[in-house]
């Protein structure tokens, strides 16, 4: 009887033991199974983050190249348009110069001198090393009057004398115009004239000396000589024909006239210049 209590109480304690055992073994597998879920839950979330950090980086890869192609295009829009040059005729050509700007004594963007052979307008210290290839200067003159004339007609055309030394361009000690070489102080002549700005445009789309040898006795009443003005006060759409000291000369059409102010005035302008060829 004691002997079949026994084996009944051992039976049980074994059937705790292996169902405990069971338990236990299922409670591990869950755990594993678990696990390598989760492990396969941040291996998805890693491939997604580290996919939307690729995008981003192409993303900034092509802004940055957006960005540069984009100042590469301004750069280019801003480039000036390049010289349009005729052949050589009685040993002189024509180049014809697009949207120069020229500007006064207070304007700090805009040079205030003219130079012809290179169709640029450059500042009073980079005149000041090209003296002699000058040809025109631009400043404010007696009661805010715009002035376009020559370095050797500017105190003239200052009207006051007071006025002139006023402008550095010409009075400093070291580079103004008044401390160049005299025989590099370029004058001229410059007159208004009745041609239109048709007539312009054609005269540049025919890209000839002839056309313009024409074109410019035909402006100047039937001469080729000028001599009247040595200055103009420029304005919009006039024609005005140009006679340089070394007897070279240029039409030139003024395009926008801005009026003196915080920032200066200055004069948008096309022009034609004669040179001599090789």
């Amino acid at each position: 009887m004691k002997a079949l209590k026994w084996i009944g109480t051992f039976t049980i304690v074994v059937c705790i033991t292996a169902l405990a055992n069971a338990q236990s073994t299922m409670s591990k597998t869950k755990d594993k199974v678990d696990e390598k879920a989760s492990q396969g839950v941040n291996n998805v979330i890693d491939h997604i983050f580290s996919g939307k950090k690729k995008k981003k980086s192409d993303s900034d890869d092509t802004e940055k190249v957006a960005t540069k192609t984009s100042k590469t295009e301004s750069t280019k829009q801003e480039e000036k348009v390049p010289a349009q040059k005729s052949a050589v005729e009685n040993g002189k050509y024509v180049t014809y110069y697009q949207n120069l700007i020229i500007g006064d004594q207070q304007n700090e963007k805009y040079g205030q001198f003219f130079i012809p052979s290179k169709g640029i307008c450059v500042n009073v210290d980079a005149a000041q090393k090209m003296q002699s290839k000058v040809g025109i200067v631009f400043f404010k003159g007696y009661a805010g009057s715009q002035i376009l004339t020559f370095p050797g007609n500017a105190k003239e055309a200052a009207t006051f004398e007071s006025v002139y030394n006023e402008i550095a361009l010409f009075t400093e000690e070291t580079g103004g115009v008044d401390a160049w070489e005299q025989a590099n102080v370029n004058s001229g002549d410059i007159e208004k004239c009745n041609m239109s700005e048709e007539k312009f445009e054609s005269i540049t789309g025919a890209n000839t000396w002839k056309a313009f040898n024409t074109a410019f006795i035909t402006a100047n009443g039937g001469s080729n000589k000028l001599g009247r003005w040595h200055s103009a006060n420029p304005e919009n759409g006039t024609v005005y024909l140009v006679k340089f000291s070394n007897s070279l000369r240029a039409i030139i059409l003024a395009k926008n006239v801005i009026a003196p102010g915080g920032k200066g005035g200055s004069v948008k302008f096309d022009v034609i210049v004669e040179e001599k060829g090789n």
